[in-house]
């Protein structure tokens, strides 16, 4: 076993249940470090790296309330849960909506409770770092997570090869690697479409192949020619399974 798939395999025995037990006080923890982290980093760009110290004081004040009001925003957005599942664009999507809310809404408050001696450009700064740190890490763990779902061996798994439509057939190969259990490995797409055969869908290939329908239709039925027919249409996708992993 190499370096890598050792780390991989302690991360997903050892690390992983204990994050799941303490899914919501890790999340909030996570949370309330990313909003600072935000606005700490804001000043910082606004200010070239170096704080002045009469500006210290609006951060803490800044920190002091943006991590209340944002917390607050992130809750009832329900940012606080789905981190351990599968991200998609609607995730993605809300997880912007509720940051700019959550950003407007401290901006907001920061004018009526800190004064207008609080840099103005930090707002939009802020509102923009926010929005990167909570999606990269997403996107990160789906990324972790796909690499731990490739490094787990699933015994006796059969090769499968997908053949239909383009989008149902990502779909149904989606499904089937984030569910290893079943035992398929998915090593292409059949596609009777020219033009989309030597693409790549889902980092998988497209292989051009004939429509069986369409290749029987007008057969008499005789079970010779059946046999040869479908022996014919065969061959190519026997040749593609014996291929090695």
């Amino acid at each position: 076993m190499s370096r890598t798939a050792e780390v991989l395999d302690f991360f997903q025995r050892r690390v992983v249940p204990v994050l799941l037990r303490y899914r919501f006080a890790v999340i909030s923890v996570f949370l309330a470090a990313t909003v600072a982290l935000s606005l700490w980093c804001s000043f910082l760009l606004r200010f070239d790296y170096e704080i002045p110290d009469e500006q210290q004081r609006f951060l803490l004040l800044g920190l002091a309330l943006a991590i209340p009001v944002k917390m607050v925003c992130f809750y009832v957005g329900r940012l606080h849960r789905g981190w351990f599942g599968i991200t998609s664009i609607s995730d993605l999507l809300r997880i912007a909506f509720t940051s700019s809310s959550a950003s407007a809404i401290f901006a907001f408050c920061a004018v009526f409770c800190i004064g207008r001696g609080f840099p103005r450009s930090i707002y939009l700064l802020d509102a923009a770092l926010t929005l990167l740190f909570l999606s990269a890490t997403r996107v990160v763990i789906r990324l972790v997570r796909e690499a731990l779902r490739l490094s787990a061996a699933v015994p006796n798994q059969k090769i499968a090869l997908i053949w239909g439509e383009q989008w149902a057939a990502a779909a149904l190969a989606r499904d089937l690697q984030n569910t290893p259990d079943l035992g398929y490995h998915v090593i292409g797409f059949l596609d009777d479409n020219a033009r989309q055969k030597g693409e790549y869908v889902m980092d998988l290939p497209v292989y051009g192949a004939s429509s069986p329908v369409q290749s029987l239709n007008g057969l008499t039925g005789r079970g010779g020619e059946l046999t040869r027919s479908c022996w014919r249409i065969l061959q190519p996708v026997l040749r593609i399974c014996a291929r090695p992993l």
